[in-house]
């Protein structure tokens, strides 16, 4: 027996049929139907109460799984909950599918409870909305919605991944079933095969006469033979190759800390060619320094986006990145040596010489703890790190052991870190490290609010009572009432929150406590585990200053 409402058969067979296996469902009324239909195609559902918390979680495991996950929901505000996740999906290029419940639209305005106008709400953060009809009346109707909907789902996985949305509306009664049966006429798929990329003549004489090539990496998935291609790239003197954490690049003569190197970097290493790759580049001072050279600007895209970061940009170029980058192997492999890349590796040396020495020596603090915290972290886990400051301290550090470094830098929100580490530790059964700030933490603490947390989770919280991030950039200390507006000062102790939710929790405050805490840190356990480290508010800062100042320089500088 299923359901008697056949749109929702038809949603849950066609949403099988695109190769979904997995959905969160937040529980409600109005989309009974949907959970009944579900449950019948054998779906594996996860529950999750809080609708911000569930679509984070779906964005998790589509992130570690490279699979569409679907989002079920009943009507109303539900619905509006699901924003923050799918703007990041989309801006992330991750294929999140909502399927939401809906009244009729003639109850719609008709001040009747749970219910809103829910037709495009995402409408600038989507690739596909789809109303569907209360009923299907025949075989040909079904036959019709049921290539419409399919046309829906595989835009969500085609080249150009992201979200989608299908607003599904029931009448009442909801539960009833029947055992009657349509027999779905659905499309095959129509995802177009990856074409080789040929360079243009223009192409090849900016390649040929750039002797000063930076290819700059943001956010990519590991890709084996990507990491071929730039690592041939990386030997060729003429280039350099600049990579982020989240670039999930490896073994490469690649520049991997961006910020601290670039207090070294002269105008004679400005490039002439810059082409990026990926997406959502972390470091503010990469996009400062190419604004300010003279270059032509090329972004590599699989659906050719204009990306203008730099008010630089010469070319957006449509190819998947190994075809692209195969091409120029080509190219510039017959070219003739430079010192360009050499210049940049000698003073990437430099910085970590320097670092080296700072960090040996330096005061319990952010930056000291995230030292200790990478000392001791196994080489077998995946990273989520939270953004703001977390994220930026992660890359003052070069050849961190990861398997895999993710941050939500779609859109660079605080609000679903740690659900998204909920639902990528679930789908990828493997020892999973969230690195998070103490606002974030609490600003998503329901992401811990289900029966989905892995034994392997592990959650890292760096305390520093408040935006830490406000005291490292510019202006906001100067403005009236900092602490309040802008910092968001708080005295909060996780101890109560962590332990109601039946995970283990331990606490630091110094680099002896932090120590022996690490050590049990990571050891298997029945449940995951957090580690709250306190670190000092009013003395961050200044040590991040300080360490900026002996990488230019250095010299030690004195505390303020």
């Amino acid at each position: 027996m299923n359901t008697n409402k056949q749109t929702a058969i038809l949603i849950a067979h066609s949403f099988a049929q695109i190769g979904g296996r997995e959905v969160v469902v937040s529980p409600g009324s109005r989309n009974a139907p949907l959970i009944a239909s579900f449950q019948k195609e054998n779906l594996e559902l996860h529950s999750v109460v809080d609708e911000r918390s569930a679509g984070f979680i779906a964005l998790g495991i589509a992130i570690a799984s490279n699979m569409p996950v679907g989002l079920i929901c009943t009507s109303g505000t539900a619905l509006l909950n699901y924003a923050p996740a799918i703007a990041e999906a989309y801006y992330l290029g991750v294929s999140l599918i909502v399927f939401s419940a809906d009244r009729p639209e003639e109850a719609i305005n008709q001040g009747i409870g749970q219910t809103i106008n829910q037709q495009n709400v995402f409408a600038n953060f989507q690739k596909f909305f789809l109303q569907l009809p209360v009923q299907l009346y025949n075989q040909n109707e079904f036959t019709a919605w049921s290539q419409k909907i399919l046309e829906c789902l595989y835009t969500a996985t085609d080249k150009d991944t992201g979200p989608v949305h299908i607003n599904i509306p029931f009448e009442e009664p909801l539960y009833e079933l029947s055992d009657v049966q349509f027999d779905a006429l659905l499309v095959s798929s129509n995802i177009e095969q990856v074409k080789g990329f040929i360079l243009s003549n223009y192409q090849k004489v900016q390649l040929c006469n750039s002797h000063k090539t930076l290819i700059l990496c943001g956010m990519l998935k590991e890709n084996q033979i990507t990491n071929d291609y730039l690592r041939a790239l990386s030997n060729i003197s003429s280039n350099i190759i600049v990579t982020e954490h989240t670039s999930n690049l490896s073994n490469l003569n690649a520049i991997q800390t961006i910020d601290r190197v670039l207090e070294l970097v002269s105008d004679e290493l400005k490039p002439e060619l810059v082409i990026t790759l990926g997406e959502n580049v972390i470091s503010k001072k990469i996009k400062s320094f190419i604004s300010g050279s003279n270059c032509s600007h090329w972004h590599i895209s699989p659906v050719g986006a204009s990306r203008n970061t730099f008010g630089k940009l010469d070319q957006s170029i449509e190819s998947d990145i190994n075809s692209f980058l195969l091409s120029v192997v080509e190219i510039k492999g017959r070219l003739q040596k430079s010192p360009y890349s050499l210049d940049w590796i000698a003073i990437d040396a430099m910085g970590e010489k320097r670092h080296q020495q700072f960090i040996s020596s330096c005061s319990y603090s952010d930056l000291g703890v995230f030292n200790r915290i990478i000392q001791k972290l196994p080489f077998d886990y995946h990273i989520q790190s939270g953004n703001s400051s977390v994220v930026r301290y992660f890359q003052l550090f070069k050849d961190i052991p990861f398997k895999n470094f993710h941050a939500n830098r779609g859109t660079s929100g605080i609000d679903g870190s740690t659900s998204t580490a909920v639902g990528y530790s679930l789908a990828i059964s493997e020892s999973t490290l969230l690195v998070t700030g103490d606002l974030s933490f609490m600003y998503d603490s329901n992401g811990l609010w289900n029966e989905l947390l892995s034994p392997n989770l592990r959650i890292i919280i760096i305390n520093n009572g408040g935006g830490g991030i406000f005291r490292i950039i510019p202006g906001p200390k100067s403005m009236e009432n900092f602490e309040t507006y802008f910092e968001g000062k708080h005295s909060m102790n996780y101890q109560g929150i962590v332990s109601n939710f039946g995970l283990e929790y331990q606490f630091a405050e110094n680099f002896r406590e932090l120590e022996n805490e690490l050590d049990s840190f990571f050891e298997v356990s029945s449940v995951a585990k957090v580690l709250e480290i306190k670190t000092p508010t009013e003395l961050n800062d200044q040590v991040l200053k300080r360490y900026f100042n002996f990488i230019k320089t250095g010299a030690h500088e004195e505390m303020d």
